[in-house]
């Protein structure tokens, strides 16, 4: 697949899921728990000979902060 045809892949599937989570009421909450972390943290260092090291402690470590985070959000939107 060329270039312009991922990008088109990307775009598309980003406003199908837009659309899908705001007609069920969810807002972005759901569309930013969907975002593939897990790619895009540890595939360019792999391919381009990064310290993958660093890649696994940054990715570890933003997700595990995800259990603080979550709570504390849901509790201000809970305020708002």
């Amino acid at each position: 697949m060329d270039i312009l045809g991922a990008r088109i892949k990307t775009v598309a599937k980003d406003i199908f899921v837009l659309a899908a989570v705001f007609s069920i009421g969810t807002g972005l909450i759901l569309n930013l728990s969907g975002m593939p972390v897990g790619f895009i943290a540890m595939v360019p260092p792999t391919l381009y000979d990064l310290d993958i090291d660093l890649a696994n402690a940054c990715w570890l470590l933003t997700n595990g902060l995800l259990v603080v985070m979550i709570p504390l959000l849901m509790f201000i939107l809970y305020l708002i």
